[in-house]
């Protein structure tokens, strides 16, 4: 399989890059560093989007995502230094979201064909799934997932509002990651999650305080913590005396 990339303007669609990655396959995936040609209106609070498509050796597309590589954000470093200082000035910032560049984009890939039974087929997955049938048989595609969203807060790198206009690229890192069942179920599920909070009521900074739980987070450790938690509540495991 093969994936280009295609950057665009976020307001004009004006396409200002693309780039053809060298063929993966979903068991070993790809990881590519690139330098990409970005539109001039990311420096000027502007907005840029991209567009990643995936093919097969037939040059059949078997997934396509469009992406914003743009987002207005809260500086990490003035949140910090609000919970330290009081003064007017850090108040006043931490109000204040400036643009940040997706410095990383994340594709999961199902990295092994698992058959399923058409009635168990997890419910998470119904979106990514895309099934054809050949007679009485049903194949799937191979199985991908993107959401920027998902990723951890530090693949959002500040712009500086003094970065020079003949500054026209930005560093880029494109990764294809397999995952066996179980993570790309909860990756799907977590995106699942934050959709659902949304609809409660949710306000977005309170979305993405429980999103990074799990990105910013070792998940093992927070699953190890999760599980010792749950055998101490109910007595399986007792501390010594």
């Amino acid at each position: 399989m093969q994936m280009n990339l295609v950057i665009y303007a976020g307001q004009t669609s004006k396409e200002v890059y693309r780039v053809n990655f060298k063929s993966f396959d979903i068991q070993s995936g790809l990881e590519e560093h690139i330098n990409a040609t970005v539109p001039d209106e990311v420096f000027t609070n502007g907005s840029a989007k991209a567009e990643i498509r995936i093919q097969d050796s037939k040059r059949n597309v078997v997934f396509s995502k469009t992406m914003m590589m743009s987002s207005y954000r809260i500086p990490k470093s003035k949140a910090f230094n609000l919970i330290n200082d009081n003064s007017t000035e850090h108040k006043v910032d931490a109000n204040r979201p400036i643009t940040h560049w997706l410095s990383n984009i994340y594709v999961a890939v199902l990295n092994y064909p698992i058959t399923f039974i058409m009635e168990e087929v997890p419910s998470e997955l119904h979106s990514v799934l895309h099934v054809s049938s050949v007679g009485t048989a049903y194949y799937y595609s191979p199985v991908f997932h993107v959401n920027p969203q998902l990723q951890s807060t530090s693949d959002w790198l500040e712009i500086p509002v003094e970065t020079p206009l003949q500054i026209k690229k930005l560093a880029l890192g494109v990764t294809i990651q397999p995952l066996s069942l179980g993570k790309f179920r909860l990756r799907c599920m977590l995106e699942q999650t934050s959709e659902s909070l949304r609809s409660l009521g949710f306000k977005e900074k309170d979305v993405e305080d429980v999103r990074s739980l799990f990105t910013d987070a070792n998940i093992y450790l927070l699953l190890t913590t999760i599980v010792i938690s749950v055998l101490h509540s109910s007595g399986i495991v007792s501390a010594p005396a």
